[in-house]
């Protein structure tokens, strides 16, 4: 397999590995249990030859080469060319590769004056970041929007990069590098020990992500394995009942450890493996 590396050149598309290393897609990507593809994965039970990531004008298709025991997307198996689009999961054997592709590439030959997502974006290599999303309740009602919408303010004044997700779900941000981990602590225990409504949960982790343009300059967007999982972890607090959930990196990195409760190991969907899980006491 070529070496890759954090350093991605303007073409932004590529794939993260399992082991969260980048190949950058420069043409076709085979994936196989042989060497002379792109990508070498050794588990016996795929194919020598067993798919391909097929460059196609500006985008990409995942096509299976006739294995025997399949190529997955996003969990369904495919059978014909598929289309790729950023954030698919491609699982072939037993490993998880992130294709990785934030412009859309049906704007690439858009006009001048059109907006970020018809530009070449060029994505910087990794950093470290706080990553809290902010749920409200299923059935919001004003009181709840209300606060999420002074949650969002609050988070914003505290030096957060904040997003609008869908409904009035919030997914904020913050650059390990410009914000002292004392600050973001109290931030968090702050938000924690606020009431809240019922339904509504928070959810922290901390980890590695690329950042590239979002729909305006002052803002950023998040991209790789670490975002996934902290929006998976949201699936993971319903399940366990529980209106806080923090990842053990987030624990770690803020020194939390006697302010929360262990859940224990636990899976989080589509995600390989168990991971330890805290809640704030």
């Amino acid at each position: 397999m070529p070496a890759s590396g954090d350093s991605l050149p303007p073409s932004a598309a590529w794939i993260e590995l399992p082991d969260k290393r980048t190949f950058i897609l420069t043409g076709d990507c085979h994936i196989g249990r042989i060497e002379g593809n792109e990508i070498v994965n050794p588990d016996n039970r795929i194919s020598r030859r067993n798919s391909v990531v097929q460059r196609q004008g500006n985008g990409y298709v995942l096509v299976d080469l006739g294995s025997t025991n399949g190529t997955f997307l996003n969990d369904s198996r495919i059978f014909k060319p598929t289309r790729l689009k950023d954030g698919d999961v491609i699982l072939i054997g037993t490993e998880r590769y992130t294709f990785c592709q934030p412009v859309d590439p049906a704007g690439a030959d858009s006009g001048p004056n059109d907006s970020v997502i018809g530009r070449t974006v060029v994505v910087v290599g990794k950093i470290f970041c706080w990553m809290l999303l902010v749920v409200p309740p299923e059935a919001s009602d004003a009181r709840a929007t209300a606060w999420a919408e002074q949650v969002r303010e609050a988070l914003a004044l505290g030096g957060a990069g904040v997003k609008r997700l869908r409904g009035s779900a919030i997914f904020a941000h913050w650059r390990d590098r410009r914000m002292p981990p004392e600050k973001m602590r109290a931030i968090v225990l702050d938000l924690a020990h606020q009431p809240r409504p019922s339904g509504a949960r928070l959810i922290l982790h901390y980890g590695a992500v690329r950042v590239g343009p979002a729909a305006t300059p002052a803002e950023e967007n998040l991209l790789g394995a670490e975002v996934t999982f902290t929006h998976k972890l949201e699936t993971t607090a319903a399940e366990l009942g529980v209106s806080i959930l923090l990842s053990e990196s987030a624990v770690q990195s803020l020194g939390l450890v006697s302010q929360v409760s262990p859940l224990g190991a636990k899976a989080v969907r589509d995600i390989p493996g168990t991971h330890p899980l805290f809640t704030i006491k």
